[in-house]
């Protein structure tokens, strides 16, 4: 009974947030909540988002992906080629995911088995399977079982895309363009190809420019371009190798986010006690150490005033400009964003970069999730935030209908 009761409070809910024009796909959630017991039911509310430039995808609790906005190269996997205001399922009968990764021109997914399966742009052989483009789906060749996750990492003009696949022996596999090293000494490859020199792997985050891994040392390296100091190794000199980021240890979570070159881009670190260190460039607070008076970092600094964190995201603008926006998940579920504004994605009503962290304001309920779109100068730059209810807000530009409200209205607050 008390499950009946919440699935009609859920709908309730629901109605008040969609005729406020608040993003939620309400539709989704039609399953009796009565027929689910204690043990599954919270496995049931927990889903996943991950964001590109134009288009957000989440993954429900029974496997399967839904995505809108932007649908230029097949990028929500839904068969067409039509960007969407609302979310749409992917098309892939009978698979059950576990985890998505989306990036600007493709994503992909791992299954319950084990299996990476991507769609999307294949412009550089970023589906890893050497075909063309996909509009659906499609096995990654050599990963159909054994992989832990999987990170991906496209530019918003659909030139290139780049993934890797962590796999269970703690080893790494790569695939499509990267600008410095796809893993094997060459820039590119259609297949996926073993990083060399990496063992110990147990968590792998890549960028347009640089990819980052966590080690079960519980320290972290970085490879690719470092003029702006995003491999964190003190150096600011490129490797096409991986380097350790320097006076890191107890590290939780690694993320790297970089431009379409090898000279923009920033990491950070989530680390044990719940403090977050950011490095690289630091243009409009994206270092969040409110001193925006130093152009970069080759080295981690603190990110001002966190101190519980359980999650983070961050994202980099393909352009220009060396816009880095971050959003973190306090223990208490509340979100807290840093960085470039120039879309609205901190989520505080303005367009103002911020140079330490701010509280987004109007988020119903415990925020589970954060999922960031590259901001820029190209029109792009979103944030959504997903909570145990299973109910999700985004803001930020709307163009394509990466907020998933059924518009195309850009909005600087939830």
């Amino acid at each position: 009974m008390k499950y009946r009761l919440l699935y009609v409070s859920f709908l309730v809910i629901s109605f008040a947030i969609l005729s406020t024009g608040c993003s939620l796909d309400a539709d989704l959630f039609s399953k009796d909540l009565a027929s689910i017991d204690d043990n599954t039911h919270n496995n049931f509310l927990a889903s996943k988002l991950s964001a590109g430039a134009n288009h957000t995808c989440q993954l429900k609790a029974d496997g399967s992906v839904w995505c809108w906005g932007r649908n230029v190269w097949g990028e929500l996997g839904n068969g067409t080629n039509t960007d969407s205001t609302a979310p749409v399922s992917v098309l892939d009968p009978g698979v059950h995911y576990d985890s998505i990764s989306v990036t600007d021109n493709f994503a992909c997914g791992l299954t319950s088995q084990g299996a990476v399966r991507c769609w999307g742009s294949n412009s550089s052989g970023q589906l890893g399977n050497g075909v063309l483009d996909s509009n659906i789906p499609l096995q990654v060749q050599g990963l159909e079982s054994g992989v832990i996750s999987v990170s991906t990492s496209g530019e918003r003009w659909g030139n290139y895309g780049y993934a890797c696949a962590l796999l269970a022996d703690k080893t790494v596999k790569c695939w499509g363009y990267h600008p410095a090293n796809i893993g094997n000494g060459t820039n590119s490859s259609a297949t996926p190809v073993t990083v060399a020199g990496l063992t110990g792997a147990v968590q792998i985050s890549t960028g347009r420019g640089h990819t980052c891994a966590l080690l079960e040392s519980k320290n972290a390296v970085c490879w690719g371009g470092n003029a702006g100091g995003q491999l964190g190794d003190g150096t600011g000199m490129d490797s096409a190798i991986p380097v350790q980021v320097s006076g890191l240890t107890n590290v939780k979570k690694i993320l790297a986010a970089s431009a379409s070159w090898l000279n923009g881009g920033f990491s950070c670190a989530l680390m044990e006690n719940g403090t977050v260190k950011c490095w690289g460039i630091n243009s409009n607070g994206t270092l969040g150490n409110n001193n925006n008076a130093v152009t970069h970092s080759l080295s981690p600094v603190d990110v001002f005033g966190l101190t519980d964190i359980e999650d983070l995201a961050i994202a980099y603008g393909n352009d220009s400009n060396g816009n880095g926006t971050a959003c973190a998940i306090h223990q208490s579920g509340q979100v807290s964003c840093w960085g470039s504004n120039s879309s609205g994605m901190v989520g505080d009503g303005t367009y103002n970069p911020t140079f330490i962290p701010l509280q987004v304001n109007n988020l119903i309920s415990r925020q589970t999730a954060v999922a960031l779109g590259e901001g820029g100068d190209n029109g792009c730059g979103h944030t959504c935030a997903l909570n145990d209810l299973g109910n999700f807000k985004c803001w930020g530009a709307n163009g394509s209908g990466q907020l998933g409200d059924g518009t195309t209205t850009d909005r600087l607050a939830p």
